[in-house]
Order: structure tokens, then C-alpha cells, then sequence
């Protein structure tokens, strides 16, 4: 009986011990993380450590083969070494059924090695192994593959696994010795049936060992240097930001200093341009009264030579009958004044010494007549050159309402909507009549307008820049007198361009008034007075702000030269 019982139990104690042999039952790949180093040790111990696990599970029968990850999962850290479901995820995405990872810390001459074995698919630890390795390449080398092995099937270094003896029969064991085996059933020693304990409903992640003190320990300082390193990186953060703002401060004052540059030499520029142009003016001035010297001195000149050339008439020395040289007019004077004191009186002849000493008289009387007669003919032609049919008068002067062409230069000041423009330009005067004046002028209107700071970084502008449009303006001036001062009113239509990509003109209407003050006979000071209106069906293109109509008013000063 005892004997039957003995072949019965035999088979189920050898699956039985075969059940609590942690070993791997077939063979399956195996993935191996990195080592992670802890404080103190160098990465690249922890690396040579990886490197020979993973050779020596690549060689070992228990598995297909070996694969090492390429680089260190985000997730991996010392704390996800005893978490199965952090070490899981890890498996699962490196696609292997077992993962093998681990840390390497310093100790004195060698290294503390912590592996360990999870099995990816059941999401449990199959074993942990803290072990000390001598720290040169040639002891890792030589020790580590003595401890792989244990890790994996559970004997300790040099242990050779039990060979397992099949019995065939059991007469080793007597009756009596069976008797001595307590299966935990009811019945007596001679029952058939078997005690089995019950079956756990727990994983091999509800028996994981608590983490020593050196881990402990280690664990706190992978924290306090995580702790650290996250401070160092929020102090390095926080200085490149103010680093940033320091570039960014020294940079705004560089450009406002470059912009006050241009600024000053923007200013410089104007300045020397209306110093040169008064220096123009001044020159063009000087340049005009000695061309009016010049015409004063010819038309002196030449009233004298016209002077030298009147004609008394068609009288000539030989009808005169006396040579031109021989005239004395005082002579003829003098002697007009004593007859004019002392008449003759031919009734009291008694009074002369002869008759021939008043024929003498008579004679002189006659060619006193006679010179006259002469005399009051050329007072005449004299006092026909003063009058309205005389195209010249002695002196050359021109007539008071005699028109000329002129050209006036000026420059001042216009508004229009929310521009305040400096002007410039020149403007024509053709005579149409005594008093009636064509004008075609063409001007300058600039302003300065403030560049938008997205222009100023994608082009590389200046923050202000100059803008300036040219109407053209032709129109009618009626200016009644021709004195030192002379006033005018008239009217233009002006063509404004006021876009260059997409072309396009603003027509307009103005009124004007102003005087020329003449300083010489061909130069003058001008003011001028304007008031009209623009139109511009698209003048939001040049700014959004604009209306389409507007007024225009304007103020400007210059000079009037007359040719």
C-alpha cells in the first residue's frame, strides 16, 4: 500500500519541485536598458556594465537572443527600477518579453550593482540581485557572467543546477518512511487523498521586497540632485532671459542713438541746404543789381545818343543860311532882352545916328525871329515825346503798364487734412494783355510721416522718413499796375499725383492772391496766398485716415524776377 502510494506521489513531487524552480521554461527574447549611474559614478562604467549584461545574455540558452535599447527612455529613472509598471512600459516599447535594467553606484575599489528581471508580458518582477563587482574593466569582465546567470535562473555564483533523478522504483523508501509524510489531509497517514494549498490570487509585484537603506539613501540623493539640477535649470533659464533683456535693452539703445544720429544728420543736411540755398539767393541778387547797374547805365547811355540824335525838322544849314557852328544863343538872348526892355519906336528915328544903324537892327531882329521861329519848332518835337504816341521816353524807362515775363521762386507753408506740408517751387507768368497774366507753376509738397514698427523690422527703415508729392497747377492772374508795388488775385486748377505703383492724379481748384514788391526795375519780393481743395477718390492708400476731399490753404514768400 505504501509502496503504491510512493509511485503515485513521486510524479507530482517532481512537477511540483519543477514549479517552484524560478527558471525560464522557453527560451524568448530580452531587451537590457542602460545602467543608470548614480552620484559619484561615471557614465561610462554604467555603460560597460550594459554593454557585457548584454553579451552575456546574447550567449546564454535561455533566451533567442539579446537586444540593447540605443538610448536611455525619458521614463527610465532610479525610482522606476522597483516600479513593474514603469519597467513594463519600457518592455512593451522596446517590443521584448523580458527587460533587464540596473544601476552601478561606487563602493570604495568596486562598484554596487543593482539588477533587475521583469517579465514584460505578466507585468512582474521574475528577480532583483544586489551585487559588488571589482571596479576595473578586467573584474566586470570576469564576474559579471557568474551573476547574469544568477539573475536569470536563480543559483548563485559557480552553482551548478540539480540534476534531476528519474526513480524508477521506490524501494528506497520504506512503509515506514512514507508514514512520516504529513500531506495536511483528514484522514490518517494510509488516506489516498492529497492536502494541496490553496492558490493566491496575488502577483510577484505584491511580494517586492522594500528597498534597503542604501537605496533609500540613494533614492533620496537622486532626488535632491533632481532637485538641484531642476534649480540650476531655472537659474540658467532665468538668466538667459535676463541676458535677453539685456541684449534686448543695449539694442533699442543703440537704435535710438542711431536714429538720433540720422536725426542730427538729417538736420545737419537741411541746415547746410538752406544755408547754401540763401547763399544762392544772395548771389542771384547780387548778380541782379549788377544787371540792373548795367541796364541803367546802357539806357542812360542811350537816351544820351537818342538825345544827340533829334531831328529839328527838315531844315539845314544851308536854308538857315548861316553855319550851325555860328549860332550864340546867349548872344540872341541877351539882345531879345534888351528889346524886350527898350522897344523900337519907328516914329522917333531922331534917336539913331543912321538909318543904317536900324536896318543893322532890323537884321538882328529878323534873325532873332528867324532863330525862334527855329527855337519854338523844337520845343515842339520835344513836347511831342512826352506824350501817349511816344514809344520811348528821354531816360529809357519802360512805361508803367508795360507787361513782362516773369518766373517767381518761393517756398512756405500748406495743411491738408492731417499733413503739414513745406512747400517749394517755381511758377511762370506769360502776359496775355496789359493786366492779364498765364501762370504754370510746379511745386514740392513734403512731409514727414512716421514709419510702423513692423515696416521698420522686416525692410530695415527708419522709424521717420520724408514724403513729397509735385502738383501742377495752371491757371489765370490779373495784376492791374505796373508800380514799385504791384497786387494780384487769380485762380488755378491743380493735377496732384499721389501714387506711383498704381498711378493716380487728384484734380483740384484754388484761389490766390498776393503783391510783388519790385526792389529794382527786374527784381522783386513775392508773398502769395492760396485756398482750394484736393480730391482723391483714393487717398486711403496713402493713409487710412485720409477723406477724399480736402481743403488746402497755404502761406509762401520768394522773389519775382521780370526779363
Amino acid at each position: 500500500m505504501n509502496r503504491r502510494l510512493a509511485r503515485q506521489l513521486t510524479p507530482m513531487i517532481l512537477l511540483g519541485v519543477a514549479a517552484l524552480v524560478p527558471s525560464i521554461a522557453s527560451a524568448q527574447e530580452v531587451a537590457v536598458a542602460p545602467f543608470l549611474p548614480k552620484a559619484g559614478m561615471d557614465q561610462k562604467v554604467a555603460t560597460n556594465i550594459t554593454a557585457v549584461v548584454s553579451s552575456e545574455l546574447d550567449f546564454m540558452s535561455d533566451f533567442d537572443g539579446a537586444t540593447e535599447l540605443e538610448s536611455k527612455p525619458k521614463s527610465l529613472t532610479l525610482s522606476c527600477l522597483n516600479k513593474a509598471s514603469c519597467l513594463k512600459a519600457i518592455g512593451k516599447t522596446a517590443g521584448a518579453d523580458f527587460l533587464v535594467a540596473g544601476s552601478v553606484a561606487p563602493a570604495g575599489d568596486e562598484y554596487a550593482v543593482y539588477m533587475v528581471l521583469l517579465d514584460v508580458s505578466k507585468g512582474t518582477y521574475v528577480r532583483k540581485l544586489s551585487i559588488q563587482v571589482e571596479g576595473s574593466p578586467s573584474g566586470v569582465a570576469d564576474s559579471m557572467g557568474a551573476h547574469v546567470s544568477e539573475l536569470v535562473t536563480g543559483g548563485g555564483p559557480g552553482k551548478q543546477e540539480d540534476e534531476v533523478v528519474a526513480v524508477d522504483d521506490f524501494d528506497m523508501f520504506d512503509e515506514d518512511d512514507l508514514d512520516e509524510f504529513d500531506f495536511g489531509g483528514d484522514d490518517g497517514p494510509d488516506t489516498n487523498r492529497l492536502g494541496a494549498p490553496g492558490n493566491s490570487e496575488r502577483s510577484l509585484d505584491d511580494f517586492e521586497d522594500e528597498p534597503d537603506s542604501w537605496e533609500q539613501e540613494q533614492q533620496r540623493e537622486d532626488e535632491a540632485r533632481q532637485a538641484r539640477e531642476a534649480a540650476a535649470e531655472r537659474a540658467r533659464e532665468e538668466d538667459e532671459r535676463l541676458e535677453r533683456e539685456r541684449q534686448a535693452e543695449a539694442q533699442r539703445r543703440k537704435d535710438d542713438e542711431r536714429r538720433r544720429r540720422e536725426e542730427l544728420a538729417r538736420e545737419q543736411a537741411l541746415e547746410r541746404e538752406a544755408a547754401e540755398r540763401e547763399e544762392r539767393i544772395a548771389a542771384e541778387r547780387a548778380r541782379q543789381r549788377e544787371a540792373d547797374d548795367r541796364a541803367r547805365e546802357e539806357a542812360n547811355a542811350a537816351a544820351d545818343d537818342d538825345f544827340d540824335d533829334i531831328s529839328f525838322g527838315s531844315v539845314s544849314p544851308d536854308d538857315i543860311g548861316v553855319e550851325i557852328d555860328d549860332i550864340s544863343f546867349g548872344d540872341a538872348s541877351s539882345e531879345i532882352e534888351m528889346l524886350d526892355d527898350d522897344p523900337i519906336d519907328f516914329d522917333s528915328l531922331d534917336d539913331y545916328d543912321s538909318l543904317d544903324e536900324v536896318d543893322s537892327r532890323d537884321s538882328r531882329s529878323s534873325s532873332r525871329d528867324s532863330r525862334g521861329s527855329r527855337d519854338s519848332n523844337a520845343s515842339d518835337r520835344f513836347s511831342n515825346l512826352d506824350g501817349p504816341s511816344s514809344e520811348v521816353n528821354i531816360r529809357g524807362a519802360r512805361g508803367e503798364n508795360d507787361p513782362r515775363f516773369g518766373i517767381a521762386l518761393r517756398a512756405g507753408y500748406s495743411k491738408f487734412q492731417v499733413f503739414d506740408f513745406v512747400t517749394y517751387g517755381a511758377e511762370l507768368s506769360i502776359p496775355v494783355g496789359e493786366v492779364f497774366f498765364l501762370s504754370i507753376g510746379l511745386e514740392g509738397y513734403s512731409t514727414q510721416r512716421e514709419v510702423p514698427p513692423k515696416l521698420q523690422d522686416d525692410q530695415d527703415r527708419a522709424p521717420q522718413e520724408w514724403n513729397t508729392i509735385a502738383p501742377f497747377n495752371f491757371g489765370v492772374k490779373y495784376q492791374p499796375t505796373n508800380r514799385t508795388f504791384r497786387p494780384y488775385i487769380g485762380g488755378d486748377v491743380t493735377v496732384t499725383p499721389y501714387t506711383f505703383e498704381k498711378f493716380r492724379m487728384a484734380p483740384g481748384l484754388r484761389a490766390r492772391g498776393g503783391f510783388d514788391y519790385m526792389i529794382t526795375d527786374a527784381f522783386a519780393l513775392n508773398l502769395n496766398l492760396s485756398a482750394g481743395f484736393w480730391y482723391g477718390s483714393e487717398f486711403e492708400i496713402v493713409q487710412k485716415d485720409l477723406q477724399p476731399l480736402g481743403g488746402v490753404p497755404s502761406i509762401s514768400l520768394g522773389t519775382t524776377i521780370l526779363f
